[in-house]
């Protein structure tokens, strides 16, 4: 029987993928955004909404699952000392390109993933979030399609 949702076994293992890439070794990768200790270069996914759910049965089990959902993301580059807006953008675009060549690589072993494709980005420089933080970043929306595996 087939339950459930690829969802967290994706975060998981897209988390993985990041942190090993040579270019996001100084970065620090996390699951969801963290609650302290950010850092000056962060990437962390956010939340997932189902866009289609098809449950396939037979005898009144569930045989397997197909779904698709839209995971969000961000990559956030802080300004510091010797930094300005111009520069913190320019180093958050080569770690947005380091998750999008992530996502080009290969989806094995991401929790029955088939297709994982960046659907949508903002860019914002200058102000970040409610506080007094400035620098620049990329708020994404990554598009998964998945089966899950027979349990």
């Amino acid at each position: 029987m087939t339950t459930g949702s690829s969802v967290h076994a994706f975060k998981v293992a897209l988390v993985a993928l990041l942190a090993a890439r040579a270019g996001l070794s100084s970065v620090q990768v996390a699951y969801s955004k963290p609650a302290t200790d950010l850092q000056v270069e962060a990437i962390w996914l956010g939340d997932a909404t189902a866009e289609d759910v098809r449950l396939a049965t037979m005898g009144g089990t569930v045989k397997k699952v197909d779904e698709v959902y839209l995971l969000a993301g961000v990559v956030q580059v802080l300004k510091t000392d010797g930094v300005n807006e111009q520069t913190a953008a320019a180093r958050c675009v080569v770690l947005f390109g380091e998750v999008q060549e992530a996502l080009a690589a290969s989806l094995d072993d991401l929790g029955g993933v088939r297709l994982a494709t960046l659907s949508g980005w903002e860019h914002t420089v200058g102000q970040i979030g409610d506080g007094p933080s400035k620098g620049a970043r990329f708020d994404f929306t990554v598009r998964v399609e998945a089966r899950l595996p027979n349990s």
